[in-house]
């Protein structure tokens, strides 16, 4: 009888966390949905284990759910990632190179991929929790292993009333970067979500 009360406590338990995590998901999903396109400015800390500060940069992001995102940073060096709805381009103008692969490979490693997602099956690997105006969202298990593990340990997504406020992750070393967004406009450039590939660059094509 013990037996069989204890494993109708662990059941329960599951599913409570099951529900709640299910819950947590629905509402970032709702809270993203609820400003679905935006531009805006952020500045950005990336810090150590310790908390030294690494880096400091600047840059703009313009997101139009589903699948598309505009990351341009301009400061310390620049870079640009497009999301087109189907795939994902990483261009470093520095090395003149080029990388790109499926959203879904992207998801792995870039949490603004996950975030723009509509579609509830894309969540199925990350585990939600909700605490207040922010989100904690954390790989499960299987995609901390295997022979392409994330590298995200964890990413926490804060919000200001309708507006993306904050993202910070953690990465598989301890190092903590920090995104904080400002000056929201609504009005988005379409053209900010079609990549043309620069002349005389590096193509690394990564999808299947």
């Amino acid at each position: 009888m013990k037996k069989l009360i204890l494993t109708g406590l662990a059941i329960t338990g599951l599913s409570t966390s099951a529900l709640a995590d299910d819950a947590s998901r629905d509402a970032l999903q709702a809270q993203m949905q609820a400003n679905a396109e935006f531009t805006s400015t952020f500045e950005q800390k990336v810090t150590d284990v310790n908390g030294q500060l690494l880096q400091q940069g600047k840059g703009t992001l313009s997101i139009a759910i589903p699948n598309r995102f505009n990351w341009h940073a301009t400061e310390p060096d620049e870079s640009l990632i497009v999301a087109d709805g189907t795939d994902l381009w990483v261009y470093n103008p520095f090395i003149e190179q080029v990388s790109v692969m499926t959203l879904t490979q992207a998801m792995q490693a870039s949490p603004m991929a996950l975030l723009v997602q509509s579609d509830s099956s894309a969540w199925q690997d990350y585990q939600v929790e909700q605490q207040g105006q922010c989100y904690q969202i954390q790989p499960k298990p299987e995609l901390l292993s295997g022979a392409n593990p994330s590298l995200l340990r964890n990413a926490q997504a804060c919000f200001e009333g309708d507006n993306l406020a904050s993202l910070e992750l953690l990465d598989a070393q301890g190092n903590t970067t920090l995104f904080s967004l400002s000056a929201h406009q609504s009005t988005v450039d379409p053209q900010l979500f079609v990549f043309e590939l620069p002349e005389g660059v590096d193509l690394d094509d990564q999808r299947p």
